[in-house]
């Protein structure tokens, strides 16, 4: 993925920013390292000063200071660390925290597309204001609507269709 990486200076380049990784995020010698290494082998052709310190600063910052939770969100994504800052992490981290959401969600949303981000950040900002549950008329798209609606739906005991208060029906096949 990324052939530049063997031609570093494994005395000081090398060495220095596997360091930085470890300490600025938290991340144990051995798997924690090679984790984040392999899913994004090009960190090690970033700077220091002028590109990983400065996300290391803002995530430790907009993560209240709580290095687990920093290392946890670099372990899930440890592409988040190759976005740009000014063009991406900071301004979806503004809107995430704006709505009231947990600055570990920035591992999904930073991954979408622009349109997909809004579509997400609409629905967790519902989310959020009705205490963890999308209202049932957000939840159902029109293909649902068309599912229910058919004849498909498989009859209780007693006949009559199962109640729609939306939440996961079991289908039979006939």
């Amino acid at each position: 993925q990324a052939p530049q990486v063997i031609s570093l200076s494994t005395d000081d380049t090398l060495v220095s920013k596997v360091s930085f990784l470890r300490d600025a995020f938290g991340l144990e010698e051995g798997s924690d390292l090679r984790k984040v290494i392999v899913g994004m082998p090009t960190l090690l052709l970033c700077s220091v000063e002028k590109n990983l310190s400065p996300k290391a600063d803002f995530l430790l910052q907009h993560f209240n200071g709580d290095q687990m939770e920093i290392r946890q969100a670099v372990l899930t994504l440890p592409t988040l660390l190759g976005y740009s800052l000014d063009k991406r992490i900071r301004p979806r981290m503004a809107r995430l925290l704006d709505i009231g959401a947990e600055p570990i969600k920035i591992t999904v949303g930073i991954t979408m597309t622009d349109e997909n981000f809004d579509i997400w950040l609409e629905n967790k900002r519902n989310r959020i204001k009705n205490n963890g549950h999308l209202s049932t008329r957000k939840r159902r798209s029109k293909n649902t609507e068309h599912m229910i609606n058919s004849s498909s739906i498989v009859q209780s005991d007693s006949g009559s269709r199962p109640p729609l208060s939306g939440r996961i029906m079991h289908w039979k096949r006939s």
